[in-house]
C-alpha cells in the first residue's frame, strides 16, 4: 500500500521570506534586556513571531522570547501592534531550519490532531 504525501500550498504575504502559522502559543519575553513578561503567540514563522503581551517594545528593541514548544529565540522588533509587537528572528540558518521543522510539526499536529508519541518528554535546547 503506498500513501501519498499531503502537499499544502504556501502562499507568502507581501514578500514574507517564510510562510506565518496561526498558532497560539504561550511564553515568556524579555524586552532590551531588562523587562519580561508573559506572553502569547499571535502567529508564528522561521523568521519571526508576532506576539501580545502587556509590556512595550520599540522598533528595533532586542528580544529573548521564549515559547513553549518551540524554545528560546532572540530577535529584533520590526512593528509594534496594538497589544504586543512582531520581531524577526536573529539566528544561524541551521537554527532557523530546525524552527520551521518544529513549527510545520506543530501545525500538522494541530490540523490532524497527531500525537507525540514520543516515549519520553520532549526537551527543547538552543
Amino acid at each position: 500500500m503506498r500513501i501519498d504525501p499531503i502537499v499544502f500550498k504556501v502562499v507568502f504575504e507581501g514578500g514574507r521570506a517564510h510562510e506565518r502559522a496561526e498558532l497560539k502559543l504561550s511564553g515568556r519575553v524579555m524586552v532590551a534586556g531588562k523587562n519580561e513578561f508573559a506572553t502569547r503567540t499571535i502567529d508564528v514563522a522561521a523568521g519571526g513571531l508576532a506576539i501580545e503581551c502587556e509590556g512595550e517594545a520599540e522598533v528595533g528593541d532586542r528580544v529573548v522570547a521564549t515559547i513553549d514548544e518551540l524554545g528560546s529565540v532572540e530577535g529584533e522588533v520590526v512593528r509594534k501592534l496594538e497589544k504586543g509587537f512582531a520581531f524577526k528572528i536573529l539566528a544561524p540558518p541551521r537554527k532557523i531550519e530546525k524552527l520551521s521543522a518544529r513549527i510545520a510539526w506543530l501545525i500538522q499536529k494541530e490540523l490532524f490532531g497527531l500525537p507525540d508519541r514520543r516515549a519520553r518528554e520532549r526537551e527543547l535546547t538552543d
